[in-house]
């Protein structure tokens, strides 16, 4: 039997679809206000710019899934990228900053929390990591810290038995990224 039909859970998400898993658009309407949010938090920053941004790094992020891509998936990849990226990004700063929360249902806030570190449900995390260094504060928290805050220690998680692998994992994927850079 193979871990995804021993343990479904662990892929399927309930309420928010994250990279290149196209099921669940109910959220896309909130994924759409995150992306507003994030380009207002930069004067002159626009969608385009975005995309040219994340195109430099698209065929290294197309890489980190499987081969098998659909021929749209891949045509449209960097604007997936940053709607889905800005959504995460932007979810990750509102938690931590507590404050402004565009998704006010804390049951609904518990789930997103929950599917973003879903197997199936993953993004690049250099991809995240050159988002919000596209719109970082100068006295804004450090990204690597802000996610560990939300998935590492955050109670929302209380569903998985050891939420440091999820920590790990995109700790582990971060870091592989600055590597290959050199």
């Amino acid at each position: 039997m193979g871990l995804r039909k021993s343990n479904p859970e662990a892929y399927t998400p309930i309420l928010i679809s994250i990279g290149k898993n196209p099921q669940l658009g109910s959220m896309e309407k909130y994924k759409l206000l995150y992306l507003q949010r994030f380009l207002k938090r930069k004067n002159g920053l626009d969608v385009e710019s975005c995309i040219t941004e994340i195109d430099k790094v698209k065929y290294e992020a197309l890489k980190c899934y499987d081969d098998n891509l659909d021929g749209d998936i891949v045509d449209n990849f960097s604007e997936m990228l940053l709607v889905d990226g800005c959504f995460v990004v932007e979810f990750i700063r509102e938690d931590y900053e507590k404050d402004d929360d565009i998704i006010k249902l804390e049951r609904m806030k518990n789930q997103v929390s929950r599917d973003m570190v879903l197997l199936e449900n993953q993004l690049p995390f250099f991809v995240l990591v050159i988002l919000y260094g596209m719109t970082v504060h100068p006295t804004e928290e450090n990204f690597l810290y802000m996610v560990r805050e939300n998935l590492y220690l955050n109670q929302k998680l209380k569903v998985y038995q050891n939420n440091s692998t999820i920590y790990l994992m995109w700790y582990t994927c971060f870091v592989a990224h600055q590597l290959n850079k050199t």
